[in-house]
Parts: structure tokens; C-alpha cells; sequence
């Protein structure tokens, strides 16, 4: 019911003119049709009508379609649990976005969101129908723009980010079409295509043999320098010693 409040206190606010709300049959059944829902003028709206979608603000389908609503222009706000499915579909619309999330992905996906700055996120432990509200208002009106040029920079980034699997299908026809092509009668006329780097070295300059040389012998050199130097100091100090010693026995 906070969350009907919420939305309700949303639209008598006038920061959104309308909600739709999919739920299944199944779910419907946890709902107390008898309940009312308070509004700001002192009317009252039942969850029943709601469910029967006979009030004109609230659209409470048993199915709606996520991404064609998502990618309506008039649709101004996602309000989302927060799991991979429904993160990625708001990035790629460019939707900002409302966070309940319950557990596991939807909590990080959360603070993702939030650390993007195209979110504001609710505490499932504490939020408030007030809250809700409020944070829609916070959203939809944007008032220094920084939700909008945020969603508008993760929605391009998303967008070229999800051609990579169109390259993919291309690198594997280019090994494809080399494989095929390159040999004749079980013998291979020209190298691989494409080539890594270590395929034109050779083998000890692929494997870092010589790094590994250079580092080893700057190791023994520092570690021979060092036992040296510790050996001859002691000697010097032992030298020193003995000359002090043979004074103060002399001046005695």
C-alpha cells in the first residue's frame, strides 16, 4: 500500500500524470480489494477500482510490455526492483529510474544506478509513501538537468557498448573464412590471419626470456653487492673497535 500511496500522492503532487502498473493474476490475489487509498482533495480511491482499472490516472494490466513502454517518448520515469534485465532495458531507453531493490543483483544494481546518477533508490526497510513521492518529483522535474544529460550519456554509452556482439560474429567468420582458405591439400601456404603479437618473435623474446635474464641478474648483482658491503662493513667496524680498545688500554 506505501507504494500505491506513493504513486497516488505522485499524480495529486502533478508530477506525473498517470501510472501503469503490471500485475499478474496470481499477485492480485495478495491485494485487499476493500482498501481505499487517500488523495489529496479528500477523495478516496478502492484497490479494487484500481485492479479493474476503472480510475483514468492508474493502468493495472495483468501484462504489459516493459521495453515498448519503455521506449515511449512520454514515459518519464521507471519505477523498477532493480534486476539485470530491467537495469540494462532502462540504460538502453534512456529512462531515469526509481529503486525498490529486494536482494542479491537488484541491491547492487542499485547503487550502480544511483553512482551513475540517473536513480534515486528506496530503503525496503523504511521508505515512506511521502518518500516516493517526493523522489518522483526530484526526477521528473530534474531542475538542474544533471538526470537527464547523465541518462542521456549511459543510454549512448549502452547503445555502442551492445554492438560488441555483432563483432564478435565478425572476428569468428574472419578465423573462419582464413582457416578455410589458407591451405590447400592439408598444407598451409600463408600464417595465420589474424596474427598475435608472439607468433612474429622469437621464443624467448615472446616468452620474456630476456626480462626475466635482465631482472635475475640485477637480483644476484644487488644481492652479491649487498653481502659484500655488509661483510666488509663489519670488518671495518671490528678494525675501529680494536683501534679504540688499544688506545683506552694504552691510556691506562
Amino acid at each position: 500500500m506505501k507504494l500505491l500511496n506513493g504513486l497516488i500522492m505522485a499524480i495529486d503532487a502533478g508530477y506525473i500524470n498517470g501510472v501503469i502498473w503490471s500485475i499478474g493474476k496470481s499477485a492480485r490475489q495478495n491485494f485487499d480489494r476493500s482498501a481505499h487509498v487517500e488523495r489529496t482533495d479528500g477523495g478516496r480511491i478502492s484497490v479494487g477500482e484500481i485492479l479493474d482499472e476503472e480510475h483514468p490516472d492508474i493502468r493495472a494490466p495483468c501484462f504489459a510490455s516493459q521495453r515498448a513502454i519503455l521506449n515511449y517518448p512520454n514515459t518519464k520515469l521507471y519505477l523498477t526492483h532493480g534486476g539485470g534485465s530491467s537495469a540494462n532495458e532502462t540504460l538502453s531507453h534512456g529512462t531515469p529510474t526509481l529503486i525498490l531493490g529486494f536482494f542479491f543483483d537488484q541491491l547492487a544494481n542499485s547503487a550502480r544506478l544511483v553512482e551513475a546518477g540517473i536513480s534515486l533508490a528506496l530503503d525496503k526497510f523504511d521508505f515512506t509513501a511521502t518518500e516516493i513521492s517526493e523522489k518522483i518529483g526530484r526526477l521528473v522535474s530534474d531542475v538542474d538537468g544533471s538526470f537527464g544529460r547523465n541518462v542521456e550519456r549511459m543510454k549512448r554509452i549502452v547503445r555502442v557498448a551492445s554492438r560488441r556482439k555483432e563483432l564478435a560474429a565478425d572476428i569468428l567468420e574472419e578465423v573462419i573464412f582464413d582457416h578455410e582458405l589458407r591451405s590447400v591439400g592439408g598444407r598451409v601456404l600463408r600464417p595465420m590471419y589474424p596474427q598475435t603479437a608472439d607468433m612474429r618473435m622469437p621464443v624467448w623474446k615472446a616468452r620474456n626470456w630476456d626480462l626475466w635474464l635482465v631482472s635475475f641478474s640485477a637480483l644476484a648483482v644487488g644481492g652479491t653487492a649487498c653481502f659484500i658491503g655488509a661483510k666488509y662493513a663489519r670488518r671495518l667496524d671490528l678494525g675501529i673497535f680494536r683501534f679504540v680498545s688499544g688506545i683506552v688500554y694504552d691510556l691506562n
